[in-house]
């Protein structure tokens, strides 16, 4: 018979496998939709990849601003996070979802400009959303997170969703303190929560 410690270390075992397979699904499937997009084409449902990943991908995933970024408008990972830049609207792409209520959750660990939050506008696909701040250091420390919640529609084909960041602009630290850096930057991220609304209720 299997001991306390024994079943804990099989345990974490298997949930350490269960983490592999899917990183590696969302990583075969990100891989997939790149190669149909750089031929030209859209990802169909009828897409055994695409099929797959609605049918099976995780109510929860992470990603890590600090690894390589798939959309333009970055600079390079920092230890502490990827500034977005030099635009004021940044773009992030997340796979497409099954039909639900979803939460999208920014770590944010800067900000080029406090007072750039007051007026920062959100879009999730085509819908405007109004953006919840969390300070992880109160009243108004860094850093925060940004929540956006949404919807995915029965109705939509579904298809890869385009999160919309748009800062009033972006700023230099040169303009603000005469630094040397001459980037526009507009904030520092560190990562993205996608999560199951379900898994957030009751």
């Amino acid at each position: 018979m299997a001991t306390q410690k024994e079943l804990i270390e099989q345990n974490s075992f298997l949930a350490a496998q269960l983490l592999q397979v899917q990183q590696d699904l969302e990583r075969y499937y990100l891989e997939n939709l790149q190669l149909l997009q750089n031929s030209g084409g859209e990802p169909l449902i009828d897409d055994p990849v695409h099929r797959y990943w609605l049918q099976y991908h995780p109510r929860e995933f992470w990603v890590n601003f600090r690894e390589e970024a798939l959309q333009e408008n970055w600079y390079e990972a920092e230890r502490q996070g990827r500034w977005a830049g030099p635009k004021p609207i940044t773009v992030f792409t997340i796979p497409p979802l099954r039909p639900g209520d979803y939460f999208a959750e920014f770590e944010i660990v800067w900000v080029i400009a406090p007072e750039l939050l007051e007026l920062l506008k959100c879009t999730v696909g085509e819908t405007v959303v109004v953006p919840r701040i969390e300070y992880l250091s109160p009243p108004h420390g860094l850093p925060l997170v940004l929540g956006l919640p949404f919807h995915v529609m029965k109705e939509a084909q579904p298809r890869s969703l385009d999160i919309q960041l748009e800062f009033p602009r972006a700023m230099s630290p040169q303009e603000i303190n005469g630094s040397e850096d001459i980037r526009r930057l507009t904030a520092c991220f560190r990562s993205c929560r996608i999560v199951d609304a379900r898994l957030t209720s009751g």
